[in-house]
């Protein structure tokens, strides 16, 4: 990918990011917003502290259980977690739609051929 897509993403979203977390008294006069981002409710993960000793200290990882990639609780947590995510962000999907489109417009594709 090339730095200006990324850039372009980054930026989209940033923006994205900024507008799921604006507090809900700023969409007080919006119709669109009755499905506030608060109604969603985020999951709550299990804290199963681990200790690392690093260089004589003790580091506590509560949150090295989701490492666990066959752990079917980890997929089970991900996928509550990724629904969660749609929930809030659903009411910026026109945004996010907008803001890629406007973003991508302003990316100019080199098309040079490369020799071999």
């Amino acid at each position: 990918m090339t730095r200006r897509k990324c850039l372009a993403v980054g930026l989209i979203l940033a923006g994205l990011f900024a507008v799921a977390w604006m507090p809900p008294a700023l969409f007080a006069g919006d119709e669109k917003s009755s499905n506030s981002p608060v109604a969603a409710t985020p999951p709550a993960s299990q804290e199963s502290p681990h200790e690392n000793h690093i260089n004589g200290g003790n580091l506590v990882d509560d949150y090295r259980w989701l490492r666990e990639k066959p752990n079917p609780e980890v997929a089970q947590y991900l996928e509550a977690e990724n629904a969660y995510t749609d929930a809030v962000m659903k009411p910026t999907e026109a945004l996010q739609k907008k803001l890629y489109d406007e973003m991508v417009s302003h990316i100019k594709e080199n098309r040079r051929k490369r020799s071999v």
